[in-house]
């Protein structure tokens, strides 16, 4: 390894500034009279890049089209229920839960069953019969 002739630092290994002053390292006649003949016995190219072969094959899995997508809202998809599960988690939401305020607080409840019914259900009820993509 050789040091830096400005700091001192030693220097990595085909670096070609010096990692801690940041000063350029000149390279020796030899090495740039080898590189000339390297590159001159190349014909100008890179000796080590291979030749691009004649045909390419393509993967039939990139060039098949793809299958069309299917969005449901009766199906069940990893992001959503089945129909049936979602007809019961409408009862429950839409029935269920207001009759549970009705039992804990009796006439009372009135109000919450009214903002329950009014503002959250509609809502609930939108978000869970969302078409959802199938496949």
């Amino acid at each position: 390894m050789a040091d830096c002739r400005s700091c001192g630092a030693r220097l990595f290994e085909n670096s070609t500034f010096c990692a801690r002053c940041l000063t350029p390292i000149e390279t020796d006649e030899s090495e740039v009279r080898q590189g000339l003949v390297d590159v001159a016995a190349a014909g100008g190219r890179w000796v080590d890049r291979a030749p691009a072969p004649a045909q390419w094959s393509a993967d039939p899995r990139h060039t098949a089209p793809l299958p069309p997508k299917e969005h449901s809202r009766w199906k069940a998809s990893p992001a959503s229920f089945s129909g049936p599960v979602k007809m019961i988690l409408t009862l429950a939401i839409a029935l269920g839960i207001p009759f549970a305020f009705y039992v804990v607080a009796g006439p009372l409840a009135i109000g919450a069953i009214a903002i329950w019914s009014i503002i959250v259900t509609p809502r609930v009820v939108r978000d869970l019969w969302r078409r959802t993509r199938v496949r």
